[in-house]
């Protein structure tokens, strides 16, 4: 899937930001190696990412803060693509609340 989404980008504008995205995909795979980790949980999160994913929250409850720091952390949960749009929904609603 990476690749394809690589070849999609390939046109001369777009040289420079995919030898951006090839270099931070060997770093992560250099710092995974070093620290002995998993390159899907290099920052050791992936267990509370999981508790997050399957939380059930009281959206009715949120303020504008809470909005932010719900999108915040879905916003990293990327294996989980059906998670993160269920997310965007969610954060829509949010913004249609707070911006009446």
């Amino acid at each position: 899937m990476f690749k394809k989404f690589l070849n999609s980008l390939k046109t001369p504008n777009n040289a420079s930001l995919i030898e951006a995205i090839q270099k931070f995909k060997k770093g992560a795979a250099e710092w995974a190696k070093l620290k002995g980790r998993d390159l899907d949980d290099l920052f050791l999160n992936k267990e509370k990412q999981n508790d997050f994913m399957n939380t059930t929250f009281n959206f009715d409850k949120f303020d504008k803060k809470d909005w932010e720091n719900y999108w915040t952390l879905a916003h990293h949960c990327d294996k989980n693509r059906d998670f993160k749009k269920k997310c965007i929904r969610n954060r829509n609603i949010g913004i249609i609340f707070f911006s009446s």
